[in-house]
């Protein structure tokens, strides 16, 4: 069902204000209504049914009058009637009511009236019972104020009716009432950059009449009017704002809210305000650690500057929702600034400003790397290429490559090891295969790894790859004879273990399930550091179904059963009693067929 809004106007004044008190009584009612459909768009230029009727004692009372009218709207949605052309409206007894006004409207005029509303009619018109009228007439002695705005009263030294605005008694003479505008006022901008602003307003007075629209209108000239530029708001309550784009930095505005209704427009008083400048990153310099970054203020003196620096954060993406660590500057002058940032790892920044109403954020984002750079490394072989990863402190050193396809060690002699002069870089040279893609794995130097420890913050810093977008963690190698440096910069899990003892020590394998007589147990690992080179260890069937090993402690491993060539590998739940490995068989070899 579509939803009707309407705005009653007060219905006296539309007619009581005409010469003295012995006018002519009137013998229609002026009515006025905006018309809007259920998405609260206006009803322009359209015709509409419009069904009134008079109601005596309450909303459900007596019918004592009614009529149809077909009245059109026009471009602003605002229909205007006259109520009382049919006979019976003369012999209304205004003084025995109350009386209800109840409308009904047909927005498709078919006939199908589908909006009813019922509203009481609390002014009473002129002249139909004098006794209301000189009620009416008789205020006196009162201040204009908020509380009796809208009363009227005769104004004996000047001979003419006054009416209360709500701060002033307004003449009306020679037939001729004042026009009232709506009034307003305009508050303080808020929330300033360089290029945007919000603009607010309040206390909405309609003065007695809808108020058809209200904006803003702004320029760089005082006293800007609707010439100028203007933003409409379609706000239903009397405080409202409104976001402004497209300034220019550093940029004085004079801006004016505005109100129209059909007396005209009212303005609200005016304000300034001034965009802040445009800040941009001139310079890093680092030195020991340290960052310094000069930053550039762009079109302005810096007078209105409160507040410059720089917002940083390890998380691009939080960054560009604005959160991060402020360091304001350390030293500046009216067109530039210095900090000072003494951060690790990689992070990235953006410049600021702040002056009273806002704050201007710079357009570039900087990405700064605050860990040692990268190692120099020769260019290997036109059959191969050279893989550099960074490691993060704190994680167990080793990295294993494995192919895309079948996920299995790239080769079984492969070794990271560590570059000469460094604590956080690994190397390898591999054959080169352009468009193969690798996934990077975690090795530890002891302890055992799953295939879930893989890298899930990366970066190329230098190398002719790529990443697979998807952030998969695939990488392609596009060109051979070439060094690609990558950056870890945090693993999906932390790939170090409980510390492994060297030596020798006793493996227990329990199966989850009692494997038959002719099942092989295979336990397979690392015993070589940082390399993936398996050997595999046959394990001896005890009495109670369980199997064992004594040998060197391994870099990591894993547990194989083959039955009948057929093998399955088990999870890794592992015990450690600090002589024993115990190991519960929870892999899918269970039930074995």
């Amino acid at each position: 069902m579509r939803n009707i809004f309407y705005n009653f106007l007060a219905i006296l004044l539309a007619f009581v204000f005409v010469g003295n008190l012995s006018a002519q009584t009137p013998e229609q009612l002026s009515y006025q209504a905006i018309v809007r459909n259920s998405n609260d768009q206006l009803v322009s230029n359209k015709t509409i049914g419009l069904k009134v009727t008079i109601l005596k004692g309450s909303e459900s009372g007596e019918v004592v009058y009614q009529e149809i009218l077909s009245p059109t709207t026009n471009v602003n949605g605002l229909l205007n009637i006259k109520i009382g052309s049919q006979a019976g409206f003369s012999t209304i007894d205004w003084a025995n009511g109350p009386y209800f006004i109840k409308t009904e409207v047909d927005i498709e005029g078919n006939g199908n009236y589908t909006i009813t509303t019922v509203a009481q009619i609390l002014s009473v018109p002129y002249a139909k019972h004098a006794e209301t009228v000189n009620r009416l007439l008789t205020i006196s002695n009162e201040e204009c104020g908020t509380t009796n705005r809208g009363a009227i009263r005769y104004d004996e030294d000047n001979n003419n009716l006054v009416f209360c605005n709500g701060s002033n008694w307004v003449a009306v003479g020679s037939g001729n009432a004042t026009n009232l505008t709506p009034a307003l006022t305009t508050l303080p901008a808020i929330d300033a950059s360089n290029t945007s602003a919000r603009l607010m307003a309040s206390s909405v007075d309609k003065n007695a009449i809808v108020v058809l629209k209200k904006g803003f209108v702004w320029a760089t000239t005082p006293m800007p009017t609707l010439d100028n530029n203007v933003i409409d708001v379609n706000a239903n309550f009397d405080e409202f704002s409104a976001v402004v784009t497209n300034l220019q930095p550093n940029t004085t505005y004079y801006v004016r809210s505005f109100a129209v209704n059909h007396n005209g427009v009212g303005y609200g008083n005016e304000v300034s305000f001034t965009t802040l400048a445009d800040v941009s990153v001139k310079n890093v310099t680092k030195t020991n650690g340290v960052f310094s970054i000069e930053c550039l203020v762009q079109g302005g003196s810096g007078s209105s500057i409160l507040e410059r620096g720089v917002l940083y954060n390890t998380s691009k993406q939080l960054l560009a929702s604005l959160v991060g660590t402020k360091v304001t500057a350390v030293d500046f002058d009216a067109h530039s600034f210095i900090v000072q940032i003494n951060q690790s790892g990689v992070f990235y920044a953006i410049p600021y400003v702040r002056n009273e109403i806002g704050i201007s954020y710079g357009s570039t984002v900087l990405t700064l790397d605050g860990l040692e750079t990268q190692p120099e490394l020769l260019n290997p072989s036109s059959e191969k290429v050279t893989l550099a990863i960074r490691i993060p402190e704190g994680t167990c050193n080793g990295v294993v490559i494995t192919g895309q396809s079948d996920f299995e060690p790239s080769s079984t002699s492969l070794r990271f090891n560590k570059v000469q002069g460094t604590d956080t870089w690994y190397s390898a040279t591999v054959d080169c295969q352009p468009m193969n893609q690798f996934l990077v794995f975690a090795l530890p130097e002891q302890g055992n790894v799953t295939w879930e420890n893989k890298w899930s913050k990366y970066r190329i810093m230098k190398g002719d790859a790529e990443f697979d977008p998807n952030g998969s963690g695939l990488l392609r190698i596009n060109s051979c004879a070439t060094v690609v440096y990558i950056d870890i910069e945090e693993w999906k899990k932390e790939p170090c273990a409980p510390v492994v003892p060297s030596g020798t020590g006793t493996f227990t394998f329990t199966p989850a399930c009692e494997l038959p007589e002719n099942a092989v147990v295979i336990f397979t690992g690392n015993f070589d550091e940082k390399s993936w080179a398996e050997s595999d260890r046959n394990m001896t069937r005890q009495s109670d179904g369980s199997y064992t090993w004594t040998g060197d402690y391994p870099v990591n491993f894993e547990m194989k059963v083959f039955v009948d060539d057929v093998y399955w590998m088990t999870g890794q739940n592992v015990v450690f009693d600090g002589t024993t490995f115990s190991f519960t068989g929870t892999g899918d070899f269970c039930p074995v067929p």
